[in-house]
């Protein structure tokens, strides 16, 4: 159908994200045969996490609230890439599509896209590009060694590195680069190491992605971490690169040695951009040998540029007791700011849970970290978990209708926050449920919420008539007194259902709050066609049709769909239980 398919990079979040999503492009398009292949396309705005809230949309957010804090960077495609590069590389996004698009439940790519966002073989993609059924392969920003089997590590990040190499960038770009290098050189004239401390949206208030549970958090150090690590290694030449300036620099002054400086030390942030911080930050760190970091976009692109730094990860270098011994020494010795000190408390709590610190503390941990960011309820959500789970299920009732009475939108809200792998509180429902109790208004009121969200559709789809209605014919046609007694009940059903979808029209008239959201809308909605396909469903549907047909033969035809049905249902019980 197509005579050469095109893997595209598709990104549109941040700059970093979207330039290992061009390497990935070029190196699977000269993979496949021909460089020329590969094709971008470019959002000159920053597109945000679709269930998330940020103040950080332009490339000019630099403070915040007097805090020194490094924005989104992403520009126009012409402020990065020469126009050649421009010219040979860039496509239109014809089909309007966005990162976002990916977490949208049920959403449908066009017939002649492939996603490559998941793990599979480098040979079972092949085949894929071989069909001619896709026209276009979207392409992401994961490690392909990790996600396509068959791609070598080592082979992977040669090329790629060679294809950074190869990228004709602005003379801006260039510059700003070159700049870079010159000023390490003249500091450390040897090896050096990069020690990576991302703050952002997942510290501070400025954005929600706080609230997101654990999600995120790792991709972040608690500046307490970050001194631990510098302790270790304190006799090698360090630069501290993050950005939250104001707290890398702090810790730079702790230390106040002359191996150990912050990478303002090297530049004047005021007289550049926020794409030229982050490039000046990538080409420092990707002239490291060694890098300790996360696996935030802006590292992961410094270790594909130079294949040869040693990564290791914040998180690696101490056990929980020894992070957790870290973190509480050093909280009181520095003055970060309300955020930082918030993100703290929570690790401390987390890291105290896994080594089994007492409740008394654990709360005390959730309880600050409230006073320096009251507007987060994760630690609400965190403190009443903490109740539940230590039976303190009065303490908990009263805790939680001082919440309801209070900020119950905001809670509720925070609760069923989606992230990228689904609810971020899932782990907390369990608790709820299991409490819920005549005695406890409250805990009850939240667990018929969760009931409500999260298996909501399900017993939706279970109540529709159709199901209703198949259900009886399965349940009666078990012995002959029963099965002739089925168009008695499924009319008496047909009365109960109408008289139901009466009260309810009524109930919604009084009070339109009390309407039913979308199916989409819930959690389980990827349950909803699991339930179509019971027999229950399907039979009931088909009488549905019959009786809207009635004046065609619709019953004479619908005798005949409910036997294939039922057949064809027996008969993939009788595989299936063969099989097994």
């Amino acid at each position: 159908m197509f005579n050469r398919p095109l893997f595209l990079s598709v990104r549109d979040d941040g700059t970093a994200t979207r330039l290992i999503s061009i390497l990935n492009t070029l190196y699977l398009a000269e993979l496949f045969g021909d460089r020329a292949l590969g094709k971008f396309f470019w959002n000159d705005q920053f597109v945000p996490y679709v269930y998330g809230e940020t103040l950080d949309r332009r490339s000019d957010f630099r403070i915040f609230n007097k805090q020194r804090i490094i924005g989104q960077s992403v520009e126009a495609k012409e402020r990065i890439f020469s126009q050649s590069f421009i010219d040979k590389y860039y496509i239109n996004n014809i089909y309007n599509y966005s990162t976002n698009d990916m977490f949208i439940d049920k959403f449908i790519y066009q017939d002649d896209v492939f996603d490559i966002n998941w793990n599979m073989s480098l040979e079972l993609l092949k085949d894929k590009y071989k069909s001619k059924k896709y026209k276009y392969f979207y392409v992401h920003h994961n490690d392909l060694s990790e996600q396509l089997k068959g791609i070598i590590d080592k082979d992977y990040r040669a090329k790629i590195s060679e294809i950074w190499k190869s990228i004709d960038f602005t003379d801006c770009i260039n510059n700003i680069m070159n700049y870079a290098w010159l000023q390490i050189k003249n500091v450390f004239d040897k090896d050096f190491t990069v020690l990576h401390i991302r703050s952002g949206d997942v510290i501070y208030d400025f954005a929600n992605f706080r609230k997101f549970n654990t999600q995120g958090i790792y991709h972040a150090t608690p500046c307490e971490l970050a001194i631990g690590i510098i302790e270790e290694n304190k006799y090698e030449n360090i630069v501290l690169i993050g950005d939250d300036l104001d707290s890398i620099q702090l810790i730079a002054n702790k230390f106040n040695q002359k191996n150990i400086i912050s990478i303002e030390d090297l530049r004047e942030s005021k007289k550049l951009t926020n794409l030229e911080l982050l490039f000046f930050d990538l080409a420092v760190m990707s002239r490291a040998n060694k890098i300790f970091g996360t696996h935030s976009a802006l590292v992961r692109l410094a270790l594909l540029i130079n294949p040869n730094i040693s990564f290791f990860n914040n998180y690696s270098i101490f056990n929980f007791k020894q992070q957790y011994k870290i973190i509480t020494f050093y909280f009181n010795k520095m003055s970060f700011s309300n955020c930082q000190k918030a993100f703290s408390l929570f690790h401390q709590f987390i890291l105290g849970k896994r080594i089994g610190e007492k409740f008394d503390i654990l709360y005390k941990y959730l309880n600050e970290a409230l006073l320096f960011d009251p507007d987060n309820d994760k630690y609400r959500i965190h403190i009443l978990d903490l109740f539940i789970s230590m039976q303190q299920i009065e303490q908990a009732e009263l805790y939680l209708d001082e919440i309801l009475s209070t900020r119950k939108k905001e809670f509720l809200n925070t609760l069923f926050l989606k992230g990228w792998e689904g609810i971020v509180y899932q782990e907390v429902f369990y608790n709820y449920l299991k409490s819920c109790n005549i005695n406890y208004p409250n805990l009850s009121y939240v667990a018929s919420k969760i009931l409500y969200f999260k298996v909501g559709a399900a017993n939706r789809v279970k109540n529709q008539l159709a199901y209703r209605l198949g259900r009886i014919m399965v349940l009666n046609s078990k012995n002959f007194f029963d099965f002739i007694k089925t168009p008695i009940k499924l009319l008496y059903e047909v009365f109960l259902y109408k008289k139901e979808q009466k009260e309810y029209k009524i109930k919604i008239m009084k009070n339109p709050e009390l309407k039913l959201p979308p199916l989409s809308e819930y959690l389980d909605y990827n349950e909803v066609d699991n339930i179509k396909r019971h027999l229950s469903y399907r039979l009931g549907n088909a009488l549905i049709e019959a009786n809207k047909n009635w004046y065609k033969g619709g019953y004479i035809i619908a005798v005949f769909r409910i036997m294939i049905i039922s057949i064809k249902y027996s008969s993939s019980k009788i595989k299936k239980r063969f099989v097994k």
